[in-house]
């Protein structure tokens, strides 16, 4: 789990992340088998927040500027059969990169030539806009001779699809703006995952959500799989919060998309 947690924190940066396919399951040891877990998809997870607070004091102090997952909820989300934690960090934090990114000082001018290869993704790396964005064309040069690329999108399901709202355009919004980056993954043979996605804790969003989860069961041959935001122990009555054992949406929203792990 940790090589996939920093692949996966790691997109927040990029937008795409590679990593090897899972190697064939063992002969289950319980009656629900990781192979019935995963039946649908590869990967289902949950985004893990904290480390990226306290943009405002750096270094900043554990415990008052930022914090880390609590082990205990993973373990509970784990249990539930989610496989898989993207946990933001603040890239400022990272003296390594951060002597490559700004060479002289912290606040220093960044080296173009370091990020003359980066790929990231537009608007937000919204799935409804990978390709009417350009988004697609230019993720679409990256190529890897393994083939483990998988490309990371986010897709929320309020009006202007920034996450900001626990209304949701209707009850079948997530399929629709899964459709265009559909297409471009299967027309280019690639896979993609949904990393970051949410819904309100009502009968609309949980039918949106549900309704595009299983559109994406449908097309689990390039959807490798999704990711709800968001986890972290300090989210308290946020909307849209999935820490166990009484966040928002792990009360209103995780029941009804555990069949889709």
């Amino acid at each position: 789990m940790l090589l996939s947690t920093i692949l996966l924190g790691a997109t927040a940066l990029s937008g795409v992340f590679g990593i090897p396919a899972p190697a064939a399951e063992p002969e289950p040891k319980t009656s629900i088998s990781v192979v019935e877990k995963r039946k649908n998809f590869w990967f289902a997870g949950v985004n893990e927040s904290g480390a990226e607070f306290g943009s405002g004091n750096i270094p900043g102090t554990k415990g008052t500027d930022y914090t880390w997952p609590l082990t205990s909820s993973v373990d509970t989300l784990m249990g539930k059969g989610f496989n898989i934690f993207r946990i933001p960090f603040l890239i400022r934090g990272l003296t390594i990169v951060r002597e490559r990114l700004v060479p002289s000082t912290l606040y220093s001018g960044v080296n173009s030539a370091y990020l003359a290869d980066m790929k990231t993704g537009n608007s937000y790396t919204g799935a409804w806009t990978w390709v009417s964005s350009g988004t697609s064309t230019a993720m679409g040069a990256l190529t890897d001779p393994n083939n483990n690329i998988i490309y990371e999108m986010h897709q929320y399901l309020d009006s202007d699809g920034s996450g900001t709202s626990s209304t949701c355009v209707s009850t079948t919004i997530g399929k629709e703006r899964l459709a265009a980056a559909t297409a471009w993954l299967k027309n280019n043979g690639k896979n993609g995952i949904l990393g970051e996605t949410a819904a309100g804790s009502n009968s609309v969003c949980i039918s949106a959500i549900t309704g595009m989860l299983e559109y994406m069961k449908e097309n689990n041959d390039v959807w490798r799989g999704w990711l709800l935001w968001g986890g972290g122990p300090w989210w308290g009555s946020y909307m849209f919060s999935v820490e166990p054992p009484s966040g928002t949406q792990y009360t209103g929203v995780v029941p009804s998309v555990l069949q889709y792990i």
